[in-house]
């Protein structure tokens, strides 16, 4: 007698070891797939919110008076995205002998030599 479903008489020969794998495999695609869109969702949200940020910053500048040329060199100065993101990662500059924290304290009694 032939099935008439070749893939329910394939999964009647499943045994609970396949099916387990099987499970496995379909929930590291699923996975795969959700973590792509949930990235590249809210990487076009990103992309949209600095756009409207850096509309809106150029309507106040507008607003304010300022000029074409005086704007595109704010803007050119504000520098990119990766700048920012490297600038705010970096080690904070060490500290010299003129800030707070190394402030010469003599001691309360003359150290014997």
């Amino acid at each position: 007698m032939v099935s008439e479903n070749p893939l329910a008489e394939w999964m009647q020969r499943l045994n609970s070891e396949h099916v387990f794998v099987l499970l496995l495999v379909i929930v590291g695609c699923l996975t795969t797939v959700v973590i792509s869109c949930v990235t590249a969702f809210s990487k076009m949200i990103q992309t949209v919110r600095v756009a409207s940020i850096r509309a809106k910053l150029m309507n106040q500048l507008v607003d304010r008076g300022y000029s074409s040329a005086e704007i595109r060199e704010l803007v050119e100065a504000t520098g990119t995205r990766s700048q920012c993101w490297t600038q705010a990662t970096a080690a904070p500059p060490s500290r010299t002998p003129d800030s707070p924290a190394f402030v010469n304290v003599p001691p309360a009694k003359p150290i014997p030599m």
